[in-house]
């Protein structure tokens, strides 16, 4: 058995272990998109893009993919890998920690991530090799609005096997049940749509990096556009602004099921995590969602203050199994820090989720 770094030649062996291992496998132009990397590969430089297990006779077995991101903390980079599409085939499943092994002694970085480590089994993997979770509990538990009470309707009565015929009562059953329950859906904020990420996200990222202590992934606007590129349908940008400013946005990417018309918010940022700004952008970017036909709005992740802010806009909440976010300090300055749930504010944006859910299954 050998491990070695794989490349764009070994795309098809790649696809092959993953579709052999039941994931998710993408595209040769999502796979060379990856490759690239973010705007900032440049202080990325040296770190590989994941490794292969190779077999004198079976060839390709197993692989494990590293993707790089550039964080902040404090205003300073911190070099940041995620593993991603980690899988091996069942009769070389005992060797499978060779892998993890050369991700976890792999120099370079400063702090190692998992944020897709679903299977008990991983996660498991993670913590032998002395990670820890994300202190960020609520991450799971999905905040849900129905924002196409028909579409949404319908997809509830297919999935309980009931009679299409009820779709229109149910409809109306939820939309009354969701006034009951009440809201604060207006703001005298004005909520506009973005077409894009222009220099105003490099303003406001700008005043959102001098942040102290919060472990933040770059979000300016090159660095957007690069990674909400590969959406077939272009992303919800919901937006606020003030005296001429980016106050706050929200994105939201199409994520449907089947016929169901779902929109994610992949993130959700606000001047000093203001709640009258939080409440505002999101209840524009529903609004948007509804105008665009969407069924059904849910949002992943995100820490407790902008969570907290959500709740006047009185979503559904369902909680999700499993624990998918493991960290791992490797700079010694950031152990400490990053034990502290204020330290983290984790969503889609974050990690390979975002990705992973649109390669084809």
């Amino acid at each position: 058995m050998r491990l070695r770094e794989f490349g764009l030649d070994d795309y098809a062996d790649v696809v092959a272990v993953l579709g052999r291992n039941g994931l998710r496998k993408p595209t040769r132009e999502q796979w060379r998109y990856l490759a690239d990397g973010p705007p900032q590969r440049a202080q990325l430089a040296g770190i590989p893009a994941g490794w292969i297990l190779e077999h004198d006779i079976d060839g390709v077995v197993g692989t494990f993919r590293n993707i790089p991101f550039l964080y902040e903390w404090n205003g300073n980079p911190a070099r940041s890998v995620v593993a991603s599409a980690w899988a091996v085939d069942p009769a070389h499943r005992h060797q499978s920690l060779m892998l993890a092994t050369q991700y976890f002694r792999q120099p370079n970085v400063d702090v190692l991530l998992n944020t897709t480590a679903v299977a008990e089994t991983s996660g498991k993997a993670f913590l032998a090799f002395r990670a820890a979770k994300v202190p960020q509990p609520s991450y799971t538990t999905r905040l849900l609005w129905i924002t196409g009470y028909g579409g949404f309707a319908a997809d509830l009565l297919r999935e309980r096997g009931l009679p299409s015929g009820l779709r229109w009562p149910t409809a109306a059953a939820l939309r009354i049940a969701d006034r009951f329950r009440g809201g604060a859906r207006g703001s005298t904020l004005d909520v506009r749509a973005a077409n894009g990420f222009d220099d105003r996200f490099d303003r406001f990222w700008a005043a959102q990096r001098l942040r102290r202590d919060r472990f933040q992934l770059v979000r300016d606007a090159a660095t957007l556009r690069w990674r909400f590129a590969l959406e077939r349908v272009p992303p919800v940008v919901a937006v606020v602004e003030r005296s001429g400013a980016l106050a706050a946005y929200a994105i939201l990417v199409r994520r449907d099921d089947n016929d169901l018309r779902r929109c994610e918010v992949v993130d959700l940022q606000a001047i000093d995590d203001d709640a009258d700004l939080i409440r505002a952008v999101m209840a524009g970017a529903l609004r948007l969602a509804c105008d665009q036909g969407v069924h059904l709005v849910a949002m992943t992740g995100h820490n407790d203050v902008k969570r907290q802010a959500l709740h006047a806009l009185r979503p559904h909440v369902k909680s999700a199994a499993g624990w998918p976010l493991y960290y791992k300090a490797v700079d010694a300055s950031l152990k400490d820090p990053l034990e502290s749930a204020s330290a983290w504010d984790l969503s889609l944006y974050d990690g390979d989720a975002l990705w992973s859910a649109m390669f084809p299954a």
